[in-house]
């Protein structure tokens, strides 16, 4: 499963796989339904405001062949980051270091910085006497930059292989978030040289009305993002979501303002704006 475009809008990953980032979520309980993927929207959002550009969110089961094909398939479409939230626990479906390991051809090593974490939380003072899981959740990927996990047990994990860097965190929401904003925030501002703004606004058309002036404005502003959102329509119009991205938070604000000015004027009075910017 994966991210689609959406019609009347514009790509902004393109082809300067520099930018580009895919994230992965692991997970069947993901695929069957009982547990909603709210990691890989709330990444993305993230990431792309910090200058990322989200080529494909993927969901996969806990299979050891569709997570090796998953992360294969990845590799193959040479992104500069792939990122994956799910399978660090410490039961036996979870595989992520296990597939990443041998997709790399390293061997799995447990951290010693985590492990001295471990006994210290639960006050023991020799790597033996702690529970079976815990030892398992300390493994990592040999050659791995581990990430002490603030909200859980499990560590997050980043390596490099070849031009692409993986980013492994556990699942759990809590954990994703307080990983991001500790470890890996600061980390995505350096990496992209790109800024983004973005505004929704409400528009009194229909879609078909809308569609041609969105392409119009697309072709104006190259590299801009424009979505209609015919399943959110209110009474006062249709939801449009405009997102621009530049080389500075200035620039892109001052691109956003000029994308609006122009679809305003071509709308005219049809145009609300409900959002402040972003």
């Amino acid at each position: 499963m994966s991210h689609e475009r959406g019609s009347g809008s514009s790509d902004m990953s393109g082809s300067d796989t520099d930018q580009t980032v895919e994230i992965i979520a692991i997970g069947t309980e993901l695929l069957i339904g009982r547990v909603q993927d709210t990691n890989s929207s709330w990444l993305a959002e993230r990431m792309s405001a910090a200058g990322a550009s989200i080529a494909r969110i993927t969901i996969v089961g806990d299979g050891l062949e569709e997570l090796t094909a998953a992360f294969t398939e990845a590799v193959t479409r040479n992104p500069y980051m792939v990122v994956c939230t799910g399978g660090l626990g410490p039961t036996s479906d979870d595989r992520t270091v296990e597939v990443l390991a041998s997709l790399w051809g390293v061997n799995i090593v447990q951290d010693e910085s985590t492990l001295a974490e471990y006994s210290k939380s639960r006050g023991v003072s020799g790597v033996e006497q702690l529970p079976w899981h815990l030892r398992k959740m300390s493994c990592v990927p040999e050659g791995s930059e581990v990430m002490s996990n603030p909200n859980g047990w499990a560590p997050a994990f980043m390596f490099s292989s070849l031009r692409t860097k993986f980013l492994a965190m556990p699942g759990p929401p809590h954990e994703v978030k307080e990983i991001y904003r500790v470890h890996v925030h600061h980390r995505i501002v350096e990496y992209f040289n790109h800024k983004s703004a973005s505004q929704r606004i409400v528009i009194k058309m229909s879609e078909a009305e809308l569609s041609p002036i969105i392409e119009r404005v697309v072709r104006e502003f190259p590299g801009s993002y424009l979505k209609a959102y015919v399943a959110l329509r209110e009474p006062g119009g249709l939801p449009v979501d405009i997102v621009v991205q530049a080389g500075s938070q200035v620039n892109a604000m001052k691109k956003l303002s000029h994308v609006l000015q122009m679809l305003q004027g071509l709308v005219g009075e049809a145009c609300h704006e409900v959002d402040t910017h972003r």
